[in-house]
């Protein structure tokens, strides 16, 4: 079973210029019941981004969803006032470089005994 875990692009905490491209980070914080927290950081890269960065509180040894979301209002509690995925050019919902999906879709998390995962992957979906 796949726990559902996602946060909003526009939730960024910094952004600067570093290195070859504009780089933000994004920190993620729980919603009511859970315990996931965070940073990921996207870093442009010429016509791709560089999306790094470790998640924790995950259900250990389990894949999870992982979502860009429209807004970074976390105020709700139960993650309703992000609004949708991230998708500006309304594609349907999918497998991230699989088939059609939007630009909301990650690639999926894999999280270790620990209920940690990493990030690391470069998309062209996001720019």
């Amino acid at each position: 079973m796949k726990y559902l875990f996602s946060f909003s692009i526009l939730a960024l905490s910094a952004c600067a210029i570093s290195g070859p491209g504009p780089t933000a980070t994004g920190v993620l914080r729980p919603t009511n019941g859970n315990s996931v927290t965070g940073t990921v950081t996207f870093k442009q890269m010429g016509d791709s981004v560089l999306v790094t960065g470790t998640v924790s509180g995950l259900k250990p040894t389990q894949e999870h969803v992982f979502h860009v979301h429209e807004r970074g209002d976390c105020l709700s509690g139960d993650g309703m006032s992000t609004g949708g995925h991230f998708n500006p050019e309304f594609k349907v919902h999918g497998a991230h470089g699989q088939g059609s999906y939007h630009a909301g879709d990650l690639p999926s998390l894999k999280a270790d005994a620990d209920g940690k995962a990493d990030v690391n992957f470069t998309s062209k979906t996001f720019q």
